[in-house]
């Protein structure tokens, strides 16, 4: 069985390098944080200011069927089983996409708004759920694979996932249109079109998900600051004494 990258003595190989306007303490502690144990990082800041919109939507009464608290539920479970951070950050930005879009209108003002959300939020979704499911043990860590096959598991499993959040879309805006008189399903061929969308976005999840695999990176936990400077060492600088 080929070793456990996620937790390798030497995991530097398994993550990207760093870009270089990261060398410095100030820049990694503004992007990775932790700046204080309730608004850890920027991606922190992006669910606080979602939590927000979500209350906005509330008070002011506006397309309340979208389900605002839900979304936020949603961005919570991430950081709740401290996923990495680019798949924290996917599901932020999914769930923000249609926050905001609800909240400024954006699917009425802005054409092909709709189609944008039903292939976004299904494609960053699916591979965030792949790796919740393998924090669970529920799915296989692609760490742990044996067979350089298990891979079509991995794309089909994140596919399949993608694919149900977009059929479970459409049908929460039937429910939507019969309980509260909206008219988010305007036609079947609107409907047939959010559900292609959808389709797209889960393959290009599952790819996410593939591209993640063969380049070695970790799905196993977030990293604090102390990691990260243990496994991307700032350069040392001259002595110029």
């Amino acid at each position: 069985m080929p070793p456990d990258r996620s937790f390798s003595d030497d995991p530097r190989a398994s993550f990207p390098p760093l870009p270089a306007w990261l060398d410095t303490p100030r820049a990694r502690r503004l992007v990775f944080g932790d700046w204080n144990p309730i608004i850890r990082d920027p991606i922190d800041v992006l669910r606080a200011a979602l939590l927000v919109g979500s209350v906005l939507l509330i008070l002011l009464d506006k397309n309340v069927e979208a389900a605002p608290l839900v979304t936020v539920l949603i961005v919570l479970v991430p950081r709740a089983f401290d996923m990495p951070r680019l798949f924290d950050l996917m599901v932020v930005v999914a769930m923000s996409i249609q926050a905001w879009g609800n909240l400024f209108d954006l699917f009425d003002r802005i054409h092909g708004y709709d189609k944008v959300v039903h292939f976004v939020v299904p494609m960053l979704t699916s591979a965030a759920t792949y790796v919740l499911l393998v924090r669970l043990d529920v799915a296989l860590d692609p760490a742990r694979r044996v067979l350089s096959r298990q891979d079509v598991g991995t794309f089909l499993i994140t596919f399949l996932i993608g694919l149900g959040y977009a059929s479970l879309y459409e049908l929460y805006e039937f429910f939507a249109d019969e309980a509260f008189g909206t008219t988010l399903q305007k036609s079947l061929g609107d409907t047939n079109g959010d559900i292609l969308a959808g389709a797209l976005g889960a393959l290009c999840g599952g790819w996410i998900m593939l591209i993640w695999v063969h380049r070695g990176w970790t799905v196993k936990r977030r990293l604090p600051p102390d990691v990260i400077a243990r496994w991307w060492p700032l350069p040392e600088k001259p002595d110029t004494r």
